[in-house]
Parts: C-alpha cells; structure tokens; sequence
C-alpha cells in the first residue's frame, strides 16, 4: 500500500528547517518588526506578515569541515622542474599584484542579501516574546459554554485510532500467564521425563559432551525453552539407542507434548474481547475566560490627529496582546472632554470636541460601564487611558479619587501621556497625578510618556516585561503560543447604542 503525505497546506513556520532560519536571523526579524512599528501604517502592522532582509553572510548555514593534519608530500602532476622534497625558494620582493582591489560586493555577504518572509502569526510571536501580563488571575464565565474532550480512562471497546498497544500486550500476556499455567506446567513434566529415559542411555563420559545439565530458571518459559532445546540434543544422540518399549513411552511423549503445545498456542492468541485496551475521551464543559478592555481617551481640542495616532497604535498593541491570553476581548471606546460618552471605533479617532478636558469624566464613566455590563468578580478587566495632559486644576483631586475607585477592580490599568515635540500645551502635564496613585496601586497602574513614534514600542515592553511569574515559567521555549486568529487587524469592539441627547 502507498501513503502520500501532502504538506502543501502546511504551515511553513512549523517546517524545522524554517525554525533554525529564524533562530540565524533572529536579530534581523526583530530590527524590521519594529521598523514596521515605527514606520509601517497603523491599519497594516503585522498584517500579513513581513518581508526581512538578512545579510547573505548571515543566511549561512554552520556546517562541520575535516581539515587535513599530518605532513602531505606529493608534485603536481604535470610538473617538469620540481621533484618530491625539493625546496622552492621564497620569491623576493614579496607578492605581486595589480594594484587593483576587490570592487564593494565582490565578496561575499559585502553589500549582498537576501529577502524572506515571516507571517503574522510569526510576526506577533516575536513582537510579544518574552512579555507577560500583569496580575494573570483569568476570571472565567459562570455558563461553560465550550467543551473540550478529556481523558477518561481505559476502556476494553473504542476505535481503532485510540488502541493503547502497550497496555494491550500487558493484558494479553497476563490473560496467557493465567489459563495456560496448567498445560506449561504439565508439558514441563512430560519434557522432563523424556530426558530421564534419554539419559539413561548416556554413559558418563558422553553426558558431559551433551552437556546435560539441571535447570533452575525461575521463568515458566525459560525452562520450558531450554528444556526443549535439551530433549532435542539428547533425541539426536541416543534416540537410535533406546528399547523398542522406551521407544514407544518416547513417542506416546512426543503426542502428548505436541497436543498441549497445540492448546497453549490456541489460547495465546489475540483475543478482542478480551485483551484490547481503548483510550476513553469524553467531553468536558470548560471555562472560556474572558477580559474587556477600555479604551479611554481626550478628544478635546489640543489632541491632535498627530496624538489620536500615537495613541490607536498603543490600543492596537495592547488589543493584540490579550488575544493571546483570552478566549474573549470586549472593546469599550470612551471619549471624553470635560463629559464622557461611549461611542464606536470611527467616531473614537476621528471626531474630536473643542473646550478642556477633565480626566475624572473618562474614568467615571468607565466605572459606570464596569458596574452595568462587566462584574470585576467575572470579567478580566484592563483600562489604557491617553491624553496630551492638559487638564484643568479642579479636576486633580476628583481624577484621584475615581482612580482610586477603579484602580481595585482591573487587572491593570495604563496611563499614556502623548506629548509630540512642538504640539501645543506641551507645558503641561498630568503624569504626577497618577504617579501619586501608582505609589499605592504600583501593581496596576503604570506610566508612560510618548514623544515620539518610536517611543511606543518601547514603553509598551516596559508595561509588560517578563517578571518571572507562573506563564513565562509555563512558556518555556522561546515562542509563545500560537494566536487563534490574527487576521483581522482592526479592534472588534462590542456594539454600542447611542445614547439620547441630555
């Protein structure tokens, strides 16, 4: 029978050749990820993957080389002036040459390289390694909705996809052990009085040479095999020798011995009933864990385009990350100025409102959210909060308060001040304020300032860097585990329905 095995549909990045490729180009990967983060569009980070361009000295494989030892002495064939162990004297002047030198990129890995891509699912496997959330205590959902299949035990009936040969040939042999214990013993006896008629027939310098001997094994069938094989040997030297009645009691032997091998032969066979053994899997209601993610931010008047940009980048990034650690991401976009309103994605980044801002009305009205729709007791909660940090004095202490309120509930809560060089209100700061409260919430609130594009990426590594707790030690490789789904680039908010005019 022939077995095609068809890789086309498989994934490249599972290929152990494409593995070591990355591992030799690891640094390369990394440097083009985050130019892609710092220069690539928003809408497209990631998306689809990456093309990364690797020096060709770079795309070597290591290979082991036999250098040559010893002293080699032999003439070129051809040579007519040079015999073997003549000396040839040292050219004076040194080497000549032309004068001329190798041209950029004539050597190899100078100026040369080479282009390979990585997926998305690549992609975010690098851009999250080695990151981890904060306080990872996953709430669950009260309805289990989603089974998995689990083991459940060894069964004598299943498919045969699910056979456990192992504990079959243990089964098998102990069912064998069992019944034929009586027909092994009684065809030891039969084999043992065979040998004492042969015996009889050897004289005692002739017993040596056939190297009688007594048996001791502990093993049924062990003995039984050695005896066996002695009977045969005593057979082939002095069955001519013995008395036509000792010739018969051999022969009747000989039947009795052939039925009963017969039996245990029989009753050593595979028997279905009895000896297969079946991994058993039955479906198991499992909890599907679950997180909302606030996206708070200031749409007065002095956030800019510039702003709302830097700042959907950060979202995009923390929106990525807790995919790969829950089942299910909310998305709740909360704009606010000096009031605040749930609204959808487009309307979050694209519309803004004139006046100042107070930073308590975002925070407010996601405590309201949380007390409506998401119980901290069921949901993973995280709130990432940007603002230019214009905010009016008055708002400080009632911003302090409602951080304090909120901050007992999430799982982690992230405070970006985007501050462009050269963007208005640039004086101004509220990052002190919530440093007041991350001395007491210093495992949940964290800090971060944003000047320019490529100060995202950083600050966002900083939120999450590995602290060695319980999921980098589960990791254990150096890539995380697999995205269920990454080809929707944008965020997948729930839907929101628009509230009436006050």
């Amino acid at each position: 029978m022939t077995t095609v095995i068809d890789r086309r549909q498989q994934s490249k990045g599972d290929l152990p050749s494409r593995k070591r490729l990355h591992e030799r180009a690891a640094k390369h990967i990394r440097k083009a990820i985050t130019d892609s983060i710092v220069n690539g569009d928003i809408k497209d980070i990631g998306t689809g993957g990456i093309d990364v361009t690797v020096p060709e000295e770079d795309m070597a494989e290591p290979t082991i080389h036999h250098g040559k030892g010893g002293i080699y002495r032999h003439a070129v064939p051809g040579n007519r002036e040079y015999s073997v162990g003549d000396k040839i004297p040292k050219p004076p002047g040194g080497g000549q040459g032309d004068g001329k030198g190798d041209k950029a990129g004539d050597r190899k890995g100078e100026n040369t390289k080479s282009k390979f891509r990585i997926s998305e699912k690549e992609f975010f496997d690098y851009l999250f390694d080695g990151l981890e959330l904060p306080n990872l205590t996953k709430r669950t959902e009260s309805v289990m909705n989603n089974e998995a299949y689990v083991h459940a035990g060894i069964v004598s009936q299943g498919p045969s996809s699910k056979l456990d040969l192992t504990r079959s040939k243990k089964q098998k042999m102990k069912r064998v052990s069992a019944i034929t214990k009586p027909h092994v013993d009684e065809l030891l006896g039969v084999l043992e009085e065979e040998r004492g008629i042969l015996e009889c027939y050897a004289p005692p310098a002739e017993k040596a040479s056939a190297k009688v001997a007594f048996l001791r094994e502990v093993s049924r069938s062990r003995r039984l095999k050695n005896l066996e094989k002695e009977v045969l040997g005593l057979k082939a030297l002095f069955n001519d020798k013995a008395s036509p009645g000792d010739t018969a009691r051999i022969q009747a032997l000989d039947s009795n011995a052939s039925t009963l091998r017969e039996k245990i032969r029989r009753l050593s066979k595979w028997s279905e009933t009895t000896d297969l053994r079946f991994h058993f899997h039955e479906p198991k209601p499992i909890p599907k864990s679950k997180a909302v993610m606030f996206c708070v931010m200031d749409t007065s008047g002095s956030m800019d385009n510039t702003k709302k940009e830097y700042a959907k980048i950060f979202y995009m990034l923390l929106y990525r990350f807790l995919q790969r650690q829950y089942d299910k991401i909310d998305v709740v976009f909360i704009s606010h100025s000096t009031e605040a309103d749930e609204v959808n994605q487009q309307d979050f980044f694209e519309k803004g409102e004139s006046g100042g801002t107070f930073l308590s009305s975002g925070i407010r009205k996601m405590l309201e959210i949380i007390e409506e729709r998401y119980p901290s007791d069921q949901w993973n909660i995280y709130g990432a909060q940007a603002s230019d940090g214009d905010n009016f004095d008055s708002d400080n202490a009632p911003t302090l308060v409602a951080l304090n309120e909120v901050l007992p509930l999430v799982q982690g809560y992230f405070y970006t001040e985007i501050k462009p060089t050269g963007s208005v209100y640039y004086e101004q700061s509220s990052i002190n304020l919530f440093k007041k409260a991350q001395e007491v919430f210093k495992d949940r609130l964290w800090t971060g300032v944003i000047k320019r594009r490529d100060d995202i990426w950083p600050m966002f590594k900083e939120f999450f860097k590995s602290k060695g707790g319980l999921e980098a030690k589960a990791r254990g490789g150096r890539m995380a585990a697999a995205l269920s789904s990454l080809s929707e680039p944008e965020l997948n908010p729930v839907p929101v329905t628009a509230a009436p005019a006050p």
